[in-house]
């Protein structure tokens, strides 16, 4: 099954699989032929079994090649434990040769969360540690691509995907890890009317990898891009 095959979980959902319009993973060997990837692999092996080890190359594949296709300026995740994903954002960013990554970490005592992320990758990080409802606020950047991976409640998942929906230019992807935790993704989805993606993997459902596609004429990135240029010429 290839990674963005519709899946048979939750057939009561609507979603659909990623047009190649979209994103192509051409950019998957590219990912496999560096050396951060494979450091990355030794790490992985030496600390994770394999069940785990194979959910977080699919989705760091999907990672990878939207971050190439899209070329973003700037990505804003929540939650970096490990720093897997943070590493896909990096590696990406770093062959884009442009871009900066935000990520929030909540948890000041994890000491193992740049496992992943060798220093080479860093100059285009900003790492801010504190809860995302209190970090989140301060980001006053338009952003391209917003993923969260931090607290699974409901409140606090759905809390992310509007403030990123806010806070998006036209066209931006909104991700979420660990969709099937409970209902927030799939009702904010469908209070916008947005068309998403699941992203395949051998894991448990409730690990899977949500990918929402806002467009170029949803209404609130639109106001908040029309705002973003008012202040620009104002200034």
């Amino acid at each position: 099954m290839s990674i963005f095959e519709v899946s048979n979980w939750r057939k009561d959902r609507v979603f659909y699989t990623l047009p190649k319009d979209k994103l192509k993973l051409d950019f998957n060997q590219e990912l496999f032929d560096s050396s951060y990837w494979k450091d990355f692999q030794k790490i992985k092996c030496a600390t994770w079994d394999r069940h785990r080890a194979s959910l977080a190359d699919t989705i760091m594949q999907t990672i990878y090649s939207l971050v190439r296709k899209t070329q973003p300026s700037i990505i804003v995740e929540t939650g970096v434990a490990t720093g897997s994903t943070t590493f896909a954002f990096l590696t990406a960013l770093k062959k884009n040769g442009k871009g900066k990554l935000i990520s929030i970490e909540p948890n000041t005592n994890q000491k193992n969360f740049i496992m992943f992320v060798p220093k080479e990758l860093q100059d285009c990080w900003d790492l801010r540690v504190g809860l995302s409802e209190n970090i989140l606020p301060t980001v006053i950047e338009p952003i391209d691509i917003f993923m969260h991976d931090s607290l699974h409640t409901y409140d606090h998942m759905y809390f992310e995907y509007e403030w990123a929906l806010w806070n998006l230019r036209e066209g931006g992807w909104i991700l979420s890890h660990d969709i099937g935790h409970n209902n927030s993704f799939f009702d904010f989805v469908k209070k916008h009317n947005l068309k998403w993606y699941l992203v395949e993997t051998a894991a448990p459902a409730r690990f899977g990898l949500g990918v929402a596609d806002v467009g170029i004429d949803n209404p609130k990135t639109m106001f908040f891009n029309l705002f973003s240029f008012t202040i620009a010429i104002i200034k």
